[in-house]
């Protein structure tokens, strides 16, 4: 018997395939034909926008969700509209929404909408206020206590933060955010490394099961993600071999990557390929330290006359090459080579990211924050941990992370991949300009690029220090200080692939 085709999902996969080859001209076309024909199909346009979602197309996303509110206008679609104006970065028409939502009917959706854009502008207090409303509407809402918990660590109070956190996960233990915002907290207030070890390795795997479960949904991966993934079970095959489910991924790569010589940014799976990677990615292969470390900073150097070279330079820029003791640089990197952590994607491809609650974290990692605390206790002083992530780059691209400002008092950006493979000497490093995001500015405003922060950078174009890649080079810096990725050309090979971790210290507010 013949499958009857439903011309709708023929028309979203082509847009789905257009989107892949980065077609957004015909992916447009697409929408626009389901919405001249089908601007009454609640159905279809529901079906429409929740595919739209889950490829974070929120500006086709808007459209379609309008075009439901003219069929139907409820709490539901009206909490939607808001959510996708502060995806959009319209907090204003967002905050209006909201207010409408509960003219309707007091929700919590609404209030916790509210409390949202007051997070993003900020205003802890107000923020925390509409939290506590929704909350009350309804105490088992997994957002209301994780987000109480980010607010309250914010406000330094790590008890209250800490309550939160483990009511959210007691809520919902499934769930990998509230786990990884109580790992941070736990590294920020010095709890044990054997209970952060713990925490990390639950939390890994649940970030593992939810980036499977957005494979399964979007039936699509990012083709950078793969090919890493690719270059590490190869890496680790000349290293000690692999297991079935490794050499299963192996062969489905070679045969439809290489094989079909793909470029696009992403790639179409099917329910056997998704099985195949999925078993592949829960090899929560974590690297274990061969060696002991008596020091993790470098011993040679005078810190003391580096601390107080930092504390009166103006900004405050610092670098110090052989940063790390030879044994630590040697154990951390092999940790971020072997280790299956690299879970953060980005729409361009550009780099991975590997964030500390979600599986970056080892004894090395806390042995760096430790010595900086005893070694740098001035220019630290008041600054606890914050976050730490590290950063892996596409050897096929030449740009890496935009200009920005990141939300912290104290940034250490360390490089971890030997020279050789660096193919442009004096180039790879870091372009920090001398001047800071304005005090004014929100962290939506400064760490993503925008027209108001090129005009700044444009005002103020020769103000600027190039610091050149190196081997074990560590700069420090003030994190509000504008910064980006200089030009990258780094050997095409698993080794080679620039890596860069980072150490926030303190914070803005």
């Amino acid at each position: 018997m013949s499958t009857i085709r439903n011309p709708i999902d023929d028309i979203i996969n082509k847009a789905k395939n257009f989107y892949l080859l980065s077609n957004f001209t015909e992916e447009k076309k697409c929408y626009e034909k389901i919405y001249n024909v089908y601007e009454d199909n609640i159905n279809i346009l529901n079906k429409l926008l929740t595919f739209q979602i889950s490829i974070e197309r929120w500006e086709f996303a808007l459209t379609s969700a309008l075009l439901i509110r003219k069929l139907i206008n409820n709490i539901d679609i009206v909490n939607n509209l808001a959510l996708l104006n502060i995806k959009l970065k319209k907090l204003d028409k967002a905050k209006d929404l909201y207010k409408e939502s509960l003219s309707i009917e007091e929700n919590y959706k609404a209030y916790e909408g509210i409390g949202y854009i007051h997070y993003l502008n900020e205003d802890f207090i107000e923020s925390k206020k509409n939290y506590s409303k929704a909350k009350k509407i309804n105490p088992s809402s997994y957002t209301s206590y994780n987000q109480l918990g980010v607010i309250e660590r914010a406000l330094g109070d790590y008890k209250k933060a800490k309550r939160n956190f483990e009511k959210a996960i007691e809520i919902d233990n499934s769930n990998s955010t509230s786990y990884a915002n109580l790992i941070n907290l736990e590294i920020s207030y010095n709890t044990p490394l054997e209970r952060i070890l713990s925490l990390i390795e639950k939390n890994k795997e649940l970030s593992i099961e939810e980036e499977i479960k957005k494979i399964n949904e979007n039936k699509m991966i990012q083709t950078y993600k793969l090919t890493h993934h690719y270059e590490q079970v190869i890496y680790l095959e000349s290293l000690k071999g692999i297991n079935k489910a490794e050499e299963d991924f192996k062969t489905l790569y070679e045969n439809k990557i290489l094989a079909e010589n793909i470029k696009s940014n992403y790639i179409n799976l099917n329910e056997e390929e998704i099985i195949i990677i999925s078993e592949c990615m829960r090899n929560a292969h974590i690297y274990k330290s061969k060696k002991n470390t008596n020091n993790y900073l470098n011993i040679k150097h005078d810190w003391k006359k580096l601390e107080n070279e930092y504390l009166n330079s103006n900004p405050s820029i610092l670098i110090i090459d052989n940063f790390l003791d030879s044994i630590a640089i040697d154990e951390i990197r092999n940790y971020l080579l072997e280790s299956n952590i690299w879970n953060e994607k980005y729409h361009h491809s550009n780099y991975l990211g590997a964030f500390c609650g979600k599986g970056n974290f080892s004894k090395i990692h806390h042995g760096i924050i430790s010595e900086m605390k005893k070694l740098l206790p001035n220019m630290l002083k008041g600054h606890k941990f914050e976050q730490l992530w590290s950063f892996n780059y596409n050897n096929k691209e030449r740009t890496g992370i935009e200009i920005h400002a990141d939300f912290a008092q104290v940034n250490v950006n360390f490089w971890l991949t030997p020279d050789i493979f660096n193919k442009e000497p004096g180039q790879g490093g870091l372009k920090i300009y001398t001047i800071p995001a304005p005090d004014e500015w929100k962290f939506i405003d400064y760490n993503t690029r925008n027209i108001e922060m090129d005009k700044i950078i444009k005002t103020y174009k020769d103000k600027f220090i190039n610091v050149p890649y190196k081997y074990n080079r560590a700069v420090i810096f003030d994190s509000s200080l504008f910064h980006e990725t200089q030009s990258l050309l780094f050997e095409d090979c698993y080794e080679g692939r620039r890596i860069n971790s980072t150490i926030l210290f303190g914070n803005r507010y």
